[in-house]
């Protein structure tokens, strides 16, 4: 999965290249969540 987004401004558009999508400041926050434990899973796998 590889998302090329210019920034995230809470309240504001998400813009990546495919345009500009709208999120909501939640699903922003939830996004942010989702991506620390995906790289947090991805670290504990490279040390075992």
């Amino acid at each position: 999965m590889n998302l090329k987004c210019i920034g995230i401004d809470i309240g504001h558009n998400l813009r990546c290249d495919v345009g500009a999508v709208g999120i909501r400041q939640e699903d922003e926050l939830n996004l942010l969540f989702l991506f620390i434990k995906i790289e947090n899973i991805m670290v504990k796998n490279e040390n075992n």
